[in-house]
């Protein structure tokens, strides 16, 4: 598969550009055990790939946790996330090469993420992208996550181009929906490991 006149790429964030989402599963079931057993509906719930803030919802809804404790649990979870991140993810220098041979060629790129903006800052400044960005997306955006297409669309009016003309890289069934309601060009990335200048050759038919 290859795509024509691609002018901007919008890359997801965990499972695309890195493999958060282990790390994302640990750090949200330690904040849960103070509060909850962590039984095998638990991890199933967490182990879904939306904003951990409606993971925490769904388990009030169920009348697992407190409302009151809704912030609580999100805020340790995310400084968790933070300091397992600081240690794990590494610079990747076959990605940092991508996105600079993106700006060279002049091709607009953006991250899409469900994230919160904090999170997100670190990993990319941890890979040396957060410079190369023309647009970052994150839950600070105050816009519906995926899989609704708002963060997509949003990005895409942003910057100012045309659906036909964007590609969006994509891991999670979640990601994906919300890719394909856009209707802009999509495309499933198995791991991050996917990401490099012989792929994005081959499907974009440009050397890059």
């Amino acid at each position: 598969m290859h795509f024509k006149n691609i002018k901007c790429i919008l890359f997801d964030l965990d499972g695309v550009l890195v493999d958060g989402h282990p790390l994302q599963l640990k750090s949200t079931l330690d904040s849960l055990k103070k509060y909850i057993n962590c039984t095998k509906e638990v991890k199933s719930l967490v182990n879904e790939t939306i904003p951990t803030k409606e993971k925490l919802k769904i388990l009030k809804s169920r009348g697992l946790i407190k409302k009151s404790d809704i912030n609580k649990i999100y805020n340790n979870k995310r400084k968790l996330f933070d300091k397992i991140a600081q240690k794990k993810i590494k610079f990747n220098k076959k990605i940092n090469n991508v996105f600079k041979k993106l700006k060279e060629k002049n091709l607009k790129v953006a991250v899409v993420t469900n994230s919160n903006k904090s999170s997100a800052i670190k990993i990319l400044k941890k890979l040396q992208i957060i410079n190369l960005l023309d647009l970052l997306v994150t839950n600070a955006n105050r816009i519906k996550p995926k899989p609704n297409p708002e963060p997509y669309n949003y990005a895409i009016k942003k910057l100012k181009v045309e659906k036909k003309n964007s590609l969006i890289f994509e891991d999670s069934p979640v990601g994906i929906l919300s890719a394909k309601r856009s209707g802009a060009n999509y495309f499933l990335i198995k791991n991050p490991n996917q990401i490099n200048l012989k792929f994005l050759n081959k499907i974009l038919k440009i050397k890059l």
